[in-house]
């Protein structure tokens, strides 16, 4: 069967039904906005990780020995993490 009744003597393929609807490009873009509609929204994302890179730096050179702890408390727990999933897959493999 390569179609489907539709009604009224209609015969749609599949390969017209599995394919996804597409959106317009100019759907969604207001009078006066950026080519891509995101220049905005980038901005904003760009200021937020300027922004938290100059915390970053701010508190490592305020509080060193806080950063430090901070950056050694990751890496406990990313080794930590590290060791169960070994633990995980060793009893998985070896089933005790």
């Amino acid at each position: 069967m390569t179609g489907i009744f539709r009604g009224a003597g209609e015969l749609r393929a599949w390969d017209d039904l599995r394919k996804s609807p597409t959106v317009p490009a100019e759907m969604g873009q207001h009078e006066g906005s950026a080519h891509h509609g995101w220049s905005s929204s980038m901005k904003v994302k760009q200021l937020v990780t300027y922004a938290a890179i100059a915390f970053v730096v701010f508190y490592l050179f305020t509080q060193p020995e806080g950063a430090a702890n901070a950056v050694r408390g990751v890496m406990d727990g990313i080794g930590t993490g590290a060791n169960s999933l070994a633990q995980f897959f060793n009893s998985l493999f070896t089933g005790s």
